[in-house]
């Protein structure tokens, strides 16, 4: 028993062949999926779309477009700004202006030159020119009216007016101490106070009940009464001594004449006919028809609602906007914001969805859906990775599952080589007990190679020096399979899944074999010896170069692995190295062998089965 294996198998250093099974079964059909997308048209545009959605130009883009928004934006400021002068509520009114039918017929009035000939002629009116002229004929009208008796009776009335004796008897005859003096100068309290006046001393001296005494209390009763003593203060006083003076000279009379004539109808007729004179005369000047045309005009409509429109408000603020920064911004701003590009530029803002309208963005969508694509889900898995290096460093030149019905004769012979080359026939050698049937103990059931050994009675050929070939009964028969009439390769890697089920008279054996019986390169043989390596004939005899692996636990499946290069053999099981031989390499084409030989009599029960899962042969790729 090996040692080596068997302390690797007991303590679980070798791997578990299912586990390795799927591991490579996975790897494989990744790298098939990797390889066929590699070669696709969709690779072809992953890898065009992955350089340009990665590319700093599409990245800045994006994020240009995304944070593309209408705030803040030259639109937005432009809108702002026009909604703020849309506001403005002298720009407002300048529009309600400027389409109003008022602003229209002060235009219409503007241009006949009505309103320029009625400040012309106003001008003229208010002017000194104008007032000389009048003046001269008021003038004319005055110094006739001054040679008339009204004239001098008017100036003896002013006269009369600004005397101080008539101010003064004008003034005392409204004053209340006059109303007063003559309201009790023929008063009853006054004449009754009087009487009493005259006895006051005898009834001074009357008793209290008599009726002097009552006479004396209405007697003291009167002296305390205001009016009375008023009156007798007037009485004494020295304006109702002038008032009388004045009186008796008439003065108040003639003056109360005179007035009564110069508010009176004769008066006035003198006077305005005296006007009516001037006034004719001036009415024959160019002064008076300018100023009737002045008056005409002024009455006119037209010129009244122009002088009312130009002193507006509205107007005044038409005057101040009509070329205003304002407005001149404003329509600016509404002739920008109504053309079409400015609308879809806004539209184009305000949308939320706008990279995701842009032929770029489809581009990113369907790197993003490629991405989820199984195809590229494997490909970004091992895009940088080494897991793929056997597959590209060796080619699977050849395989067989065993997963059909029959053995593969496009692959396979059922003789060996040189049965094949020499008698057409399979032989044995001396010392095997069994012969080989032509492919009658060879069978595919989908899942495996079997080769059967049975106990059986056949007649076969045996190679017998120095006789040749003679024909043998056999008690036990056998099959074989060979790659020699279609498969021969040098270098190389050869793995087969093999179970491991040794019987102590037979050898099952899967080996390699070039032109001639020597060297035989067994990837796994078992039953008699349980080893792996290569056997060389030599004059001496056999020379070995082995590893025995009696370590293997019987019915189980093992991957059996020989990497044949130009410098060494090396053998695995599991993946886990058992021999290396760097010496006598074989340097020619070899091909390959499977068979169960019977070597002494089987006390296992029979049939014996030898059994291959599959078989793969790898060899270095080219470039």
């Amino acid at each position: 028993m090996s040692f080596k294996l068997f302390f690797a198998s007991t303590f679980g250093l070798i791997k578990s062949t299912a586990k390795i099974e799927k591991a490579y079964e996975a790897i494989l059909a990744d790298y098939r999926m990797f390889s066929e997308f590699e070669k696709s048209k969709e690779h072809k545009e992953y890898h065009e779309l992955e350089v340009l959605v990665n590319s700093p130009t599409f990245k800045h883009l994006k994020t240009e477009i995304q944070h593309l928004v209408l705030k803040g934006s030259k639109e937005d400021a432009e809108l702002k700004e026009l909604k703020k002068l849309d506001g403005n509520s002298h720009l407002r009114k300048f529009y309600t202006t400027l389409k109003s039918e008022e602003l229209k017929r002060f235009g219409k009035i503007a241009e006949t030159g009505l309103v320029d000939k009625f400040r012309a002629l106003k001008k003229y009116v208010e002017g000194s020119d104008f007032q000389n002229e009048k003046k001269k004929a008021e003038v004319k009208g005055k110094k006739k009216f001054e040679t008339t008796d009204a004239y001098t009776k008017l100036q003896e009335f002013k006269q009369l007016q600004t005397s101080d004796d008539l101010k003064f008897y004008l003034s005392f005859e409204k004053s209340a101490e006059r109303r007063n003096y003559e309201h009790m100068k023929n008063s009853a309290e006054r004449k009754q106070f009087e009487e009493l006046q005259k006895i006051s001393d005898t009834l001074k001296m009357a008793s209290k009940n008599s009726k002097e005494a009552s006479q004396l209390i209405e007697y003291k009763k009167l002296e305390k009464n205001g009016r009375l003593q008023r009156f007798y203060t007037t009485q004494k006083s020295e304006g109702l001594k002038r008032y009388g003076k004045i009186t008796e000279y008439g003065l108040a009379d003639k003056f109360q004449a005179l007035k009564k004539y110069v508010q009176g109808p004769d008066f006035q007729n003198e006077k305005k006919k005296a006007e009516i004179e001037g006034k004719r005369e001036f009415e024959t000047t160019e002064a008076f028809a300018k100023q009737k045309e002045y008056r005409h005009l002024q009455d006119s409509d037209d010129v009244k609602f122009y002088l009312n429109f130009e002193k507006s408000s509205a107007y005044k603020n038409y005057l101040l906007m009509k070329d205003s920064p304002e407005r001149k911004r404003l329509e600016e701003l509404q002739k920008i914001t109504s053309t079409d590009e400015f609308k879809a530029r806004v539209i184009y803002l305000e949308d939320k969805q706008k990279w995701e309208k842009t032929e770029e963005s489809v581009k990113e969508k369907r790197f993003g859906e490629m991405q989820k694509l199984p195809l590229v889900i494997n490909f970004l898995k091992y895009k940088h990775s080494n897991s793929f290096d056997f597959f590209r460093k060796w080619d699977l030149v050849f395989e067989d599952r065993f997963d059909t019905v029959k053995l593969d004769n496009q692959k396979w012979i059922t003789q060996s080589h040189w049965a094949s080359k020499t008698l057409g026939q399979n032989f044995s050698q001396v010392g095997d007990l069994n012969t080989f049937t032509d492919g009658k103990n060879i069978s595919v059931d989908g899942k495996s190679l079997k080769i059967e050994v049975r106990k059986e009675k056949a007649k076969g050929m045996q190679w017998r020096i120095p006789f040749g070939f003679v024909e043998q009964d056999y008690d036990y028969t056998s099959g074989i399979v060979s790659t020699a009439a279609l498969e021969w390769w040098k270098h190389g890697i050869l793995e087969a899944k093999v179970r491991y089920s040794p019987s102590a008279h037979l050898v099952d054996a899967l080996y390699l074999l070039g032109e001639e019986s020597s060297p035989q390169i067994n990837l796994v043989e078992m039953g008699v010896k349980n080893r792996l390596g290569i056997l060389s004939k030599s004059d001496s005899g056999i020379h070995e170069d082995c590893e025995i692996i009696n370590g293997l636990k019987t019915g189980e499946f093992y991957i059996f692995r020989l990497e044949w290069t130009t410098h060494s053999l090396v053998w695995t099981i599991n993946e886990r190295v058992m021999l290396t031989v760097n010496h006598n390499i074989p340097a020619f084409k070899m091909h390959l062998n499977a068979a169960s030989i019977v070597v002494s009599e089987p006390t296992d029960i029979m049939p014996h089965r030898f059994e291959i899962d599959w078989i793969r042969f790898y060899q270095p790729a080219k470039e």
